[in-house]
């Protein structure tokens, strides 16, 4: 479920070296430098961000791996302790974790991070409160909407958990005919819930 409350874009998070970081972090989701100065020339569109989209998810895993004890090299080795500090939802820290040290990360790190790659590169966005699942009292999870390159918002998710899954461009339009099918097989629509202020999917 995706909530009609949305949080502040971080687009506003200043970054001092801004074009070398959009640059690296193109180059972590597997654009060339060729592909990166093309899509930098280019006006923001669908075809583009289904490319973003799609690099990211098949180069930045979901991963919690500081929240949890785990042996470095096999058995019989000491466990590594589980951080004390909570995963930052500060963006430069995230951007700093994607792209200098290799990881990856929860949905509110992947999603805010690819929220700042879009801004950067010119998509108007929002971020969106959601559910996994429907029966969750307060939503745990974040998506993004891209506005402004059809006649709906945009729903982008990099963040979902499975790998591969959310690879599709999902317009928010409702019925049968707007059913979206990714790569997988997996079908994707949107539903009202009359009960609440929010939509499924």
């Amino acid at each position: 479920a995706i909530t009609s409350t949305t949080l502040t874009s971080s687009s506003h998070t200043k970054i001092n070296d801004h074009a070398s970081y959009q640059s690296n972090y193109l180059k972590r989701i597997g654009f060339s430098q060729a592909e990166t100065d093309a899509l930098t020339s280019n006006k923001p569109n669908m075809d583009d961000l289904q490319r973003l989209l799609s690099g990211h998810l098949t180069s930045v895993p979901f991963e919690n791996m500081d929240q949890h004890e785990h042996p470095a090299h096999g058995d019989g080795t000491p466990l590594i302790p589980r951080k004390q500090k909570l995963p930052s939802l500060d963006v430069l820290q995230s951007l700093e974790k994607i792209i200098n040290r290799n990881r990856g990360g929860f949905c509110f790190e992947l999603n805010l991070s690819f929220n700042w790659l879009l801004t950067s590169l010119g998509y108007n966005t929002r971020i969106a409160l959601a559910d996994v699942s429907c029966n969750q009292p307060v939503p745990a999870h974040v998506v993004i909407l891209v506005e402004d390159l059809i006649d709906v918002p945009v729903l982008v998710d990099v963040g979902f958990g499975t790998p591969g899954v959310c690879n599709v461009l999902l317009p928010v339009k409702f019925g049968v005919d707007a059913t979206k099918e990714d790569l997988h097989g997996d079908k994707f629509e949107f539903r009202r819930d009359d009960r609440t202020d929010r939509f499924d999917t």
